[in-house]
This record gives C-alpha cells, structure tokens and sequence, in this order.
C-alpha cells in the first residue's frame, strides 16, 4: 500500500471572530477593466479568519470567483488594513444574508494576525476543519 495517494491538503488555521469585537470590516470589488467607476463599501461581519482567508456575513451576494478588496479596521487601536482576495464559495444564509469564503491573495502578515488577537478580535481558540 503506498502513501501517495491519500490527497491531504494542508491548511492555515482558523480563528473565530470573538462576539464582541470592535473591528470593523468593509469590502467591494476590486476594480478592473469592465467597471472604472468604485463601488460602494459594504459593511460585513467576521466569522473566521486566518492568515490565508476569511469567512464573512454579508447582505450582499458574492459570487465564487469575484475580485474583493477588504478593508479591516479596528478603531480602538487604529490599525488599518486592506487586503485583496478571491471568494472562493458563497451560500445564502436563512436570514437572506450572503456567507462568503474568501482566499486572500497574500497571506496576512503575522504582525496583523497578533494585532487581531492583542485587541480581542479573535479567540485563540482554532476551529476544526470539518471531517
């Protein structure tokens, strides 16, 4: 029997949002050539982040494969950052809001990631990957 076959893919842990978070989070569509003029910001809700991608409520629909551009930002400590991704799935929740996962075209820095946990944004408690 051999070893090379059993398809395991790696990835980077996951970490929920604590409830009572400050950080605020907004994305739009990154833009391209189709659409010059910038779209408006809409607000979302972390659900879990980690250094490779991020899972968000929104009550707008994404579509798998879109272009967003994040923009995180935590008011108490004022850190600030904007981060490209991909969104990868996308399911429509029972309340009519938009569940998204997105992979973030760079890896958050370990830096950003500490800061998430040093203001409470993020229990350091890892989610397990479903089986």
């Amino acid at each position: 029997m051999s070893d090379d076959n059993y398809q395991f893919i790696a990835r980077a842990p996951r970490h929920a949002a604590i409830p009572e978070h400050r950080l605020l989070i907004s994305f739009q569509h990154a833009p391209n050539d189709r659409c010059s003029a910038p779209e408006t910001a809409v607000a979302g809700e972390l659900v879990n982040l980690s250094r490779s991608g991020i899972q968000c409520r929104s009550p707008k629909a994404l579509n798998s494969g879109d272009r967003i551009v994040f923009e995180f930002m935590d008011p108490e400590s004022e850190l600030q950052v904007r981060q490209d991704a991909v969104v990868r799935w996308h399911h429509c929740e029972n309340d009519q809001s938009w569940l998204a996962g997105c992979q973030f075209s760079k890896e958050l820095s370990w830096e950003v990631l500490g800061e998430f946990f040093l203001s409470d944004v993020l229990s350091s408690d890892v989610i397990a990957p479903p089986t």
